[in-house]
Formats: structure tokens, sequence, C-alpha cells
């Protein structure tokens, strides 16, 4: 019989190291440069510290004018302080968890009274302790209704003999510190978007000053052809087309108004107010790319707060698998009081008499609730591998915006000189349409093109210019938000 026993021990033993037994999982690999991709190193043994050298976001946002919006928005946006409530929420779990692995102590405060029947072992035996000549009066229990009334210190312990308690604790501070990157990552995109904003409302102030610079162009042109048609060099065609010309720009100069005044209420609803004018620099066509001068190497991908999140989900993920192996093993709980007790409430004060106390402490080992137990941890391996799967996609996923922002610069950087030198020339043919038409060498559809083709290649090149801006803003983001 004993021989039976130890090999279903055996057996039990071994179907729980084969369920613990999980695949080592391979090391994320990435390359050691974003700019020029390199060999493979695994993320591991990457230089953390290379995340102190990252620009601030003074020096990604050199506009004094968003600086202070930027401080607004972070004070004031509804979805910055909620994220801020909820890892409130998160730090009262930590607390709790905390607390678990004290003693927990209490105090009981008890009144009640018992009747036993008469034909019971109680009911008789108290009868018969009436007629005892071995107790005094104090002892004598009260018939046929019995008082009880306690007042006692109580603890639990459960003694984390093999750490369950810990791991799960480990795992709700990992999950806490996990909140507070996405909080981090929130605010890194809210800031982005602030200034993502905060830029095209610069980008429409220009539009409507070359909208309006080319109305005026128009209307010279409009004066030109009526004093033409009066010396009878031109016709009404002519002075009706330019007119429509006049009448179709001052028209979109007013839907890009209406477009400001929507663009000026999302903005004002980012920052957390109600709406009104939002102030603004002037256009600025030198668009300065921190960072990216330098060359960026992965080493700065660390600092995204989406990564770390990612890492410390992992790592919760791990210390609930652990947990969920550990409650295979025995509880060992310490449970205990200590207080008076009496059946009369004037006797209480009697002490020593009336003092009582109760120990007890214990192993429980689960036996028939292992299927339950067995699926838990195949739940939390698999809640593992699942998290391990999302940081190596979070990984290679900000490795490809890096890097993809890096190379959009440089393409950028030539898209812009082109378009500069297409500027350069239409301004110039807008002279001399002018001039070729004043003189009658020109038509007035010549007039037309030369207007509309410059005022159409400087619109794509101010275009060009917040492109790069908003480049800038996204690398931001992509860099982990700078310091």
């Amino acid at each position: 019989m004993k021989n039976k026993l130890f090999i279903i021990a055996f057996i039990f033993v071994l179907s729980s190291c084969k369920l613990f037994d999980e695949a080592k999982q391979v090391p994320i690999l990435i390359p050691t440069s974003i700019a020029e991709k390199g060999k493979l190193i695994a993320v591991d043994s990457l230089n953390q510290n290379r995340q102190s050298n990252l620009p601030t976001v003074e020096q990604f946002f050199s506009d004094t004018i968003l600086q202070r919006y930027i401080k607004i928005a972070l004070k004031n946006n509804f979805d910055n302080r909620i994220a801020l409530e909820k890892i409130a929420q998160q730090q009262a779990h930590v607390s709790r968890m905390k607390g678990i692995l004290l003693p927990q102590l209490g105090i009981a405060l008890g009144a009640g009274a018992k009747k036993f029947g008469n034909y019971t072992i109680d009911g008789v035996g108290n009868y018969d302790t009436q007629f005892s000549t071995n107790i005094n009066d104090k002892q004598r229990i009260p018939d046929p209704v019995i008082p009880d009334y306690n007042i006692a210190l109580t603890t639990s312990w459960e003694i984390d003999i093999w750490g369950k308690l810990k791991q799960q604790k480990k795992a709700v501070v990992n999950r806490y510190l996990a909140s507070t990157f996405g909080q981090k990552f929130l605010q890194t995109n809210l800031i982005s978007n602030v200034a993502e904003s905060y830029y095209r409302l610069i980008l429409f102030d220009e539009q409507v000053k070359l909208i309006s610079e080319n109305i005026e162009l128009q209307e010279d042109a409009l004066q030109i052809s009526e004093a033409q048609k009066s010396s009878g060099k031109n016709n009404q065609l002519a002075v009706d087309i330019l007119e429509a010309a006049v009448l179709s720009s001052k028209n979109d100069l007013l839907v890009l108004k209406k477009i400001i005044l929507e663009e000026e209420n999302n903005f004002n609803i980012l920052i957390g107010t109600y709406p009104q004018n939002v102030r603004r620099s002037n256009w600025v066509d030198k668009i300065s790319i921190p960072y990216l001068n330098e060359g960026v190497s992965s080493e700065v991908l660390l600092n995204r707060p989406d990564i770390q999140a990612a890492f410390l989900e992992l790592k919760a993920s791990e210390s609930e698998v652990l947990a969920a192996k550990k409650a295979f093993y025995p509880n060992f709980i310490i449970q205990g009081s200590l207080g008076l007790n009496a059946f009369k409430a004037a006797l209480m004060l009697e002490a020593p008499s009336s003092f009582a106390f109760q120990f007890l402490g214990g192993l429980t080992a689960p036996l028939l609730n292992r299927r339950e137990l067995r699926a838990n941890l195949l739940d939390n391996q698999s809640k593992k591998r699942e998290q391990y799967l999302v940081l190596e996609k979070t990984i290679v996923n900000s490795f490809t915006e890096v890097y993809q922002l890096v190379r959009t610069s440089t393409i950028l950087a030539e898209q812009t000189i082109l378009k500069q030198n297409q500027v350069n020339i239409l301004e110039r043919s807008i002279q001399t349409s002018n001039s070729l038409f004043v003189s009658g060498r020109a038509n007035y559809l010549e007039i037309i093109n030369a207007q509309q083709s410059y005022l159409k290649a400087r619109l794509e090149l101010i275009e060009l210019f917040l492109e790069q801006q908003h480049l800038n803003t996204h690398l931001y983001k992509a860099l982990g938000g700078g310091q």
C-alpha cells in the first residue's frame, strides 16, 4: 500500500513539473542604429543611460507661446486628469497588496444568548451544574437562557512560505508602474496634439495672408482689364472672368476662416478651456529639428513610455505565473484571539478569571481543486507569452516609426529646395505677365494662370514647412516625449 502511494505521489510530482516547464522565449533583437540599419543586438543589452541625452520639450518646441499652452494643457486637459485619477486607483491597489503580507489585526465585540434543549447533552449538563457544590455563585451558569459576552483582539496571518503573496504584490506594483508610463504616453500624445494644432493655426494664418495678397493681385488685374475695355483693347469676357476669379478667392478666404474657427475650438478643448482666441506666433519658414542632426541610436527607444509600460506588463505577467505555480503548495495560516469572555457582563471585568485566548495554526493543501489551479496557471502562462509578443510588436513598431521619420526628413528637405526654386520662378512670371498684359502682349488667361500657379506653389511650400514641423512633433512623440 505504501509503495502504491509513493508511485502516485511520484507521478503527481512529475506531472506538476511538466506543467511548470515553459519554453524560454528568444531575446528580442533590434538594430543598433536607426539611421543606418546595422547588426542586430538584444534589447536587454542596450545602454539605457543614453536616454539622458534626449532633448527637452523646450528644445523640441522653442515657441514660447506654444510652451505656455502646453503647460495649460497638462494642467487642464480632461483626459490627462482622468488618467491621473486612474493612477491613484492603481496606487490604492498597491497599498492593499502591501497589507496582505502583514498580519490582519482587529477587535471583536460580541453579545449573544443560547438556550439548549432539555433533552440534549448541553441542556442536561447545564441543568446539573445548578446543583454542583464544586462551583461558586459567580460560576453558576444561568438557566435556561445563557448569555455570552466577549471582547477580544483577533488576528489572522497567512505566512508567505513559498513567496506566492510576494509575487502577487510584484505583479500589482509593476502594473501600477505601467499605468504611470501609460499616463506619460497619454501626456506625450497630448503635447504632440497641442503642438500640431498650434502649427496648423499658424499655417492657416499664412494661407490667409497668401490668399489676401492674391486677391490684391487679381483686383489689380481686374482694374487693368476694365481700363483696357474702356479704351477698346479688351472685352467684357475678360472683365467677367477676372471678376469671377476675385469672387472665388474671396470665397476661399471665408472657407479658410471657418476652418480656423473650428481649429481654434479644437485647440481650446485640448487645453481644457472654453472657446477663446488663440494667440500664436508669426510664420517662420526655417524649421530646426533637434536630434536628427546628430543621428538616432536605438537606445533612445527605451525612453518611450509605451515600451516601458510593455516591459512592466511583462514583468507583472511573469510574477503572476510564479504566483500561480506557488498556489499548488500548502498555505500556512495562523489565527488567534485574545480577550475577555463571560456569561455575565459584570464578570468580564474580573480578570484574570474571564481571560480567554484561542490559537490555531495549520497547513491547507489544495487537493480537489487542482484542475482549477492548473487552468489558472495555463491561463497566466498564455498571458505572459501574449505580453511578450505585445512588447516585441511595440519595439518593432517604435523602431519603424522613428526610422520612417528619419528617412522622411531627408526627402522633405529636398522637396523644400525644389519647391522654393519653383516659387521664385513663378513669382518672376507674375511680374512678367503683368508687364506683358499692360502692353497688350499677354491676355487675361495668362495673367490668371500665372497668379493661380504662384498661389498654388506658395501654398504647397508652406505645407511642406508645416509637414516638417509636424515631423518634429511626431519625432518628439516617437522618442518618448523628451525630458
